[in-house]
């Protein structure tokens, strides 16, 4: 993508400046899951429960997501609007915008917050999603049963960091392109159908 072998030479070229994660970064948190003795999972209850299998493409899905027993709040760790999911374990990297409101997140995925006056959330998002950052995050994982990063590691991740106005930019186009191919992808699959039914 354009973008990304933008954001690349402005790496290598210092066009702007490289900071860690955490230097940008507000508040970090990681997500809790109430035992199961607990019996947590309800159906359509007021908490939303995400987990790192929520997670698709920069976006969260929610047509599978489970449910919490609002007795459990207080067991709960939250993510707020605006602030980036990361999952840190198992699809580790893999990251979305929280563009819903207070969704409680597993133990999988950590929330980060930034200072909204100095960094697009879109922006960050999307450079976590980067082959870069994806690359980093694997090569830097612990393996267990599964791969997984800590926090440590992953504030570690370097990001080039433009002006505002150009992370913004960035982002407005990188959403506007992954809008059309998508758009693209469903007109192509109705056309299949279509053509099937000849």
């Amino acid at each position: 993508m354009y973008y990304f072998d933008k954001m690349t030479k402005i790496w290598n070229e210092k066009e702007y400046s490289v900071v860690k994660l955490k230097a940008i970064t507000q508040n970090i948190q990681t997500g809790t899951t109430p035992h199961k003795n607990l019996n947590p999972y309800l159906q359509n209850t007021k908490i939303q429960f995400i987990r790192n299998s929520d997670i698709h493409n920069g976006e969260i899905a929610l047509d599978d997501i489970k449910f919490i027993d609002e007795s459990l709040k207080d067991l709960l760790t939250y993510s707020y609007k605006n602030e980036v999911l990361v999952c840190i374990a198992g699809t580790i990297g893999v990251s979305a915008v929280n563009n819903i409101g207070q969704l409680a997140i597993n133990q999988n995925i950590s929330s980060l917050k930034f200072c909204d006056d100095e960094v697009s959330s879109s922006f960050v998002c999307y450079w976590l999603n980067s082959k870069l950052s994806l690359e980093f995050f694997h090569r830097n994982a612990t393996i267990a049963t599964i791969s997984y990063i800590n926090n440590q590691t992953l504030l570690n991740l370097k990001i080039p960091l433009p002006p505002l106005t150009e992370q913004e930019r960035i982002a407005k186009e990188i959403s506007q392109r992954k809008a059309r191919a998508k758009a693209l992808k469903q007109e192509a699959k109705e056309l299949l159908n279509l053509l099937k039914k000849k």
